[in-house]
């Protein structure tokens, strides 16, 4: 398996607990240290929940990126994506 970048549709699934995206995830972390996100994403999901006010939802999120990893776009890496 390559390392992904998880887009902001799969990861509103994860935090859904949509049963295939999570199993997914585990068999990824089983080989990866962590999930990688665009700062796109990043920024997607965080002004969703801002909109919403969802505040327990946006800690969970916040929690969540701590613990992985969250890519800049360069022109390089959009080159290659």
């Amino acid at each position: 398996m390559k390392p992904a970048l998880v887009d902001t549709d799969i990861l509103s699934m994860f935090f859904r607990n949509n049963p295939n995206v999570v199993f997914n995830f585990k068999k990824y972390l089983s080989q990866y240290e962590k999930i990688n996100l665009s700062i796109v994403t990043y920024y997607e999901i965080l002004s969703g929940l801002k909109h919403k006010d969802a505040l327990k939802q946006m800690a969970l999120f916040l929690e969540f990126v701590k613990h992985n990893n969250i890519l800049s776009l360069t022109e390089d890496s959009v080159t290659i994506s």
